[in-house]
Parts: C-alpha cells; structure tokens; sequence
C-alpha cells in the first residue's frame, strides 16, 4: 500500500477512537467478542462465498502495490519516452536492440518489442489494447471484491445487533442490565458500519482510481508505441503525448512558452524539422482504447450506495 492509503487508514481509526474517548464511552461495552466474531467472521464468510479462491488471494497481493505503470507520473514518462524517441530517430529502430534490457516501464518495454519483430501496426494495436482491458478488469475486480465486503459489514452489524437485543430481552427480569446490554448489542453495528466505511470502501475507491491510473498510462505507452511503428517525426510525437495530460483550453506554461525538447533537438535543422515522413502525412492513427464494456463498469452499485 502506498502512504496515502496507510495515512487515510489510521488516520480514520485514531478520528474514530478520539470520538469515543471523547465521549466518555466504556471500553468494556465496546469490546465485544460476540459482535466482533459476528461482524468480522460474517463479513470474510459472506466474502469468500462470493468470490473465487484464486481472486480472493489476488486482491490481497494487490494490496501490496499496483503495476509499475500506475506509479509513473505522467510528464516524467513522456521526457522519457521521448529520450527512446530521438535515440531512435538518430541510430535507427534496429539499435535499440542491445539497449531493451534497460528499459524501465515493462509495458513500453514489450511495445519496443513487438517494434522490433517488425509486427504490423493493426498486431500491435490489438496485442497491447486486449492487454490493458484485461488488467483494468482485473483491478476493477479487486475493487469489486472491498465494494462487496462494504456491502455485507452493516448487514453483520445489524445481525450482530438484533443477537444482542435478543439477549437483552431475555434478561428482562433483570433491569439493572438493560442499558448496558442494549448499548452492548449496539456495538455490532459499530463496527460494521465502521469497517465498511472507514476502511473496505475506501480500499475499494483505491482500487478503481489504480486501474484508471494504470489504464491511463498504458493508453499513452501504447500511442507513444503506435508512434514509433509508423516512423513520426518527433515533434509530432511529443504534441499528441502532450495532449494527454492538457485539460482542453488549458496548455501548461512549461510548453507554451519554452520549445519543446524535440523542437529543440531539430531548431537547428529548419528542413528537417519541417518535413515529416510520408507515413505520417498518409496515415495518422490514433490508438484503440480498449471497448466500452470498461466505462459501463465504471459506476458499480453495491447495496443502495452508487459510486
């Protein structure tokens, strides 16, 4: 896990055990194993019933950190890509060969590779594209797997709840045990509605902001790729990697008021810099993103929550 989500976690539990302090609330009526085995026990049993065993120990490995790609940041990827591009442009495709070990990001690294083989555009399009609507789903399906943990922690709560008041009832005869035993059975509902909102739900958001992450900047590996197969000019190349991280209307001083790095490599060269190979001119492609079938999972519903 990264320190914002360690952060965000215990900075919620400490909120949390502040407020009861605060409160004045006994710790003996809090701690109480039959809503602790109810609420904890229900929710892993209700979990590992919904999901296979192999996706279960998936998403917990997951917890240890994404992809490589969903911790790149977005300009220092692109300075670099265009490091690989003009390498390219001066030495030739075939001398990068010797140099691929080298490469850092294992997505661009086997872009480079499918270059190399001399696949075809359309290959490589369709290779690299089914590979980023895979990995998305199989992010998305770790965050579905906290999102339905969320959903079953209330409901054990509220379980755990009625076992209480149940027990409550039953020593009816006895009124000096009536207020502690219903704030008692109140506690199960703590801690489910806590569990699910102070930890398995924002787990969940983790989840699904990595594979907007990672799908993100494979879209952009993937069209810095395309770019190289087809022989861009650089400047060419280094205008549409721009674009993605441009909100539309806006252009980043960095760019608008300094030359860009290829601009630079070739200002010396007016003809050269002008004059783009007729692949580009013919051809300008833009890379496939994966299909609709991601963004209809991009709003999931779990119980009556929408997100």
């Amino acid at each position: 896990m990264d320190f914002s989500t360690i952060l965000g976690l215990g900075l919620g539990l400490a909120i949390l055990i502040s407020a009861l302090c605060l409160g004045h609330v006994p710790y003996s009526t809090l701690l109480n194993p039959e809503a602790l085995l109810i609420v904890f026990g229900g929710t892993l049993t209700a979990t590992t019933v919904s999901f296979s065993q192999s996706t279960l120990l998936q998403t917990i490995g997951a917890l240890k950190g994404g992809n490589a790609e969903s911790r790149l940041d977005p300009r220092d990827t692109i300075h670099y890509i265009m490091d690989v591009v003009g390498f390219v442009r001066d030495a030739g495709i075939l001398a990068l060969q010797p140099m691929l070990d080298s490469v850092e990001i294992p997505f661009f690294k086997k872009g480079l590779n499918l270059v190399l083989d001399n696949r075809t555009e359309k290959f490589i399009r369709d290779s690299l594209s089914t590979e980023i609507e895979v990995i998305y789903r199989q992010t998305m399906d770790y965050a579905r797997v906290f999102e339905t943990a969320g959903g079953f922690a209330p409901t054990m709560g509220i379980i755990g709840a009625v076992i209480g008041l149940i027990h409550t009832v039953d020593a009816f005869h006895d009124p000096t045990r009536l207020g502690s035993g219903v704030a008692s059975a109140f506690s199960a509902t703590l801690y489910g509605v806590a569990f699910a909102n102070l930890f398995l739900l924002p787990l969940a958001g983790k989840m699904r902001q990595r594979a907007r992450d990672e799908w993100f900047m494979r879209t952009l590996l993937l069209e810095a790729v395309l770019s190289i197969r087809s022989g861009e000019h650089p400047m060419l190349i280094e205008e549409r990697l721009n674009a993605f991280i441009q909100l539309p209307g806006e252009q980043d001083e960095e760019y608008a008021e300094l030359p860009t790095k290829a601009q630079k490599q070739y200002a010396s060269n007016p003809g050269q810099a002008h004059q783009a190979p007729e692949a580009t001119r013919q051809h300008r492609h833009t890379a496939i993103l994966p299909t609709k079938a991601i963004f209809q999972e991009d709003y999931l519903q779990v119980g009556n929550r929408n997100y």
